[in-house]
């Protein structure tokens, strides 16, 4: 006895089962805290297709790209740089104007303390008034009804930008 099956059943299930299994992969894969990663994968699953009411399609490419990169933890600040690029600097410079100690980097010292986003923190404070305590996940940005509030907002400000890097001192004359 013959099994038959069309063409198009048969192009289907080559494009569904790797979804299948990525996604399968995905919700079992254990995220370890030190990970870096923002538990972004518990409102932001694999999809070949973006929806076309999600912020993803309204925002320019680098809010788009600054997004996915605090997410997983790549991007221009000094907590990557001191995992990935060593030689680059990893202390924020804000210590250099309140004379404060020097702090790597961070991403939670980006959203929840560095002085150069006060002004932007506090537009997040309103939607987000727990943002200050450390306890609050920042995997709450990434939920799909706050995701337009944090695009906006990174719009606004450099963070996760390459304008916000760290900076090398300069040299003296």
């Amino acid at each position: 006895m013959l099994n038959f099956t069309s063409r198009s059943a048969a192009l289907s299930e080559i494009k569904e089962r790797p979804l299948r299994k990525w996604r399968e992969d995905y919700d079992n894969w254990e995220v370890r805290g030190s990970s870096g990663f923002y538990q972004a994968s518990a409102c932001m699953r694999p999809s070949l297709n973006v929806k076309k009411d999600e912020v993803f399609m309204s925002a320019p490419r680098t809010v788009y790209s600054r997004i996915v990169q605090m997410a997983t933890g790549h991007g221009y600040f000094g907590e990557y740089f001191k995992r990935f690029v060593p030689t680059n600097p990893i202390t924020c410079t804000c210590h250099e104007l309140s004379g404060a100690p020097p702090v790597i980097q961070t991403r939670d010292h980006i959203l929840r303390s560095c002085p150069f986003y006060e002004r932007e923190r506090n537009a997040l404070e309103a939607f987000f008034p727990r943002l200050r305590n450390p306890k609050w996940s920042f995997g709450k940005l990434f939920l799909p009804d706050n995701l337009p509030t944090f695009a906006n907002w990174l719009s606004r400000s450099d963070a996760f930008s390459k304008a916000g890097v760290p900076h090398r001192p300069r040299e003296p004359p």
